[in-house]
């Protein structure tokens, strides 16, 4: 599960990377400018990702809040 966000600068600009709670990155952000366009883009996801599902050419995983505050992975074949 996304533990938290960690902000990084180069000689791009700004960058986030998403860890998990194991310390592994699960996300990476594109470059941003300027450090403000980079935690706006933090909150973006905060804001817009919860309870998101993912759709590829295989499979489609959806991934469901359950009564216990947990989160349960689904996949359907998607032909």
């Amino acid at each position: 599960m996304p533990r938290k966000f960690v902000m990084k600068t180069s000689g791009k600009g700004f960058h986030w990377n998403l860890l998990a709670s194991n310390g592994k990155v699960i996300a990476t952000s594109e470059h941003y400018g300027t450090r403000r366009a980079a935690l706006a883009g933090i909150a973006s996801v905060q804001k817009n990702a919860p309870g998101a599902s993912t759709v590829d050419a295989e499979y489609h995983v959806s991934i469901k809040k359950t009564a216990k505050r947990t989160r349960k992975a689904t996949a359907k074949n998607s032909s």
